[in-house]
């Protein structure tokens, strides 16, 4: 009984080992994930904002040189 007992604890423990090493695993992924997805929404207001004219920028309070630095905003302190 007491063989059974600390090898299914034994066995248990390195499930949860592993569990933990995956889960791990799959919160980076997902992580990186958003990340991308984050990046590429940026890029496109980016490049939106660049095709305005200087007098639309000027509506918005932008010049050229804030695009970027608005976009990335919350990202960056700058």
């Amino acid at each position: 009984m007491a063989y059974t007992a600390t090898f299914i604890e034994k066995e248990i423990s390195l499930f949860k080992g592993f569990a933990s090493y995956l889960g791990r695993a799959l919160a980076a992924i997902g992580t990186r994930l958003v990340e991308v997805m984050e990046a590429s929404e940026r890029m496109r207001e980016v490049v939106r904002l660049s095709e305005m004219s200087d007098a639309e920028l000027a509506v918005h309070g932008l010049t050229r040189d804030d695009i970027v630095s608005h976009v990335f905003r919350d990202k960056f302190c700058y």
